[in-house]
């Protein structure tokens, strides 16, 4: 069943969890088969319920790491959601 989710990030890390020209995230949207559309620190996420679910996990459990002063590299972040999702 499709469905649309609201999800808020904080900025601490956004550019990076996004990655170059969004990159991360499009990589994210094909694995999962949902749509990302951000604005700002504000995301919409569309597709299966439990696809927005596990998308809203990852992007949450990433930006708590990015807020503690953790970083990570592309690779390792599209490594990451490969395993998770």
């Amino acid at each position: 069943m499709a469905s649309t989710k609201k999800l808020s990030l904080p900025p601490q890390g956004l550019n990076a969890l996004f990655g170059v020209q969004d990159q991360n995230i499009k990589y994210l949207e094909t694995l999962l088969d949902v749509s990302i559309g951000a604005r700002g620190n504000e995301l919409l996420i569309d597709g299966d319920i439990r696809d927005i679910e596990t998308v809203e996990q990852i992007l949450g459990d990433f930006s708590d790491l990015f807020a503690e002063g953790q970083t990570f590299s592309d690779k390792e972040l599209r490594d990451a959601f490969k395993q998770i999702a």
